[in-house]
């Protein structure tokens, strides 16, 4: 017959065998769940801290102002261009170097060089990028958002330059309070008007 002392230690060695067992588990629950919740957190975490929701913008050019679309002098070492008067989502002036020849006083829009051409002489009225080929920079001095900085705008045009009616355009290397600035979009040159997807990443 087993000693009372040695059924109690059996007893004991089996209760807290049944206890390690049901510890063990227990700490593999608590440990998945605080694996969750630090994934969330980081998840939630780079969420906020790296960017912004996504956001959707419009407006348009603006022939309004008497420098827009008209001559402009050497930029950024850009050489002579134009200025065009954009309002909306962005707002401020977007440089595009090239040749602009501004209408004359008889023309329909005098002063301003609103039709692109590709060829020499650049008439009255007409401009012609610096740039040819299907790919052009311009600098836009611009806020977005009420946020004052600057940043390029890496231009995607038609194949012919005689009928450019939408051009596609993507935010490059923004400065200012719009560091971190990342968007992309559309001008329809019929209507003026442009849309854009963007945001801001820190």
């Amino acid at each position: 017959m087993l000693s009372l002392e040695l059924k109690m230690g059996r007893t004991l060695e089996v209760f807290y065998a049944q206890d390690i067992e049901r510890w063990r588990e227990g700490m593999m629950k608590h440990s998945a769940g605080v694996l969750v919740v630090l994934l969330l957190l980081v998840v939630v975490s780079t969420g906020n801290v790296s960017a912004d929701e996504r956001r959707i913008g419009s407006g348009s050019v603006d022939l309004e102002p008497v420098e827009s679309f008209a001559p402009a002098p050497l930029e950024l070492g850009f050489g002579p261009g134009r200025r065009i008067a954009l309002r909306g989502t962005i707002e401020g002036f977007n440089f595009e170097p090239g040749t602009c020849n501004p209408d004359t006083d008889q023309g329909p829009f005098p002063g301003k060089c609103l039709f692109f051409t590709n060829s020499e002489p650049v008439l009255p009225g007409q401009f012609k990028r610096a740039f040819p080929g299907q790919r052009s920079f311009t600098l836009c001095e611009c806020t977005v958002d009420g946020k004052p900085g600057k940043f390029f705008l890496d231009i995607l045009y038609p194949e012919s330059d005689e009928d450019i009616q939408v051009t596609h355009f993507t935010i490059r290397d923004a400065e200012g309070d719009l560091r971190g600035l990342r968007g992309s979009g559309s001008l329809n040159l019929l209507t003026g008007e442009y849309e854009l997807r963007y945001r801001f990443v820190h």
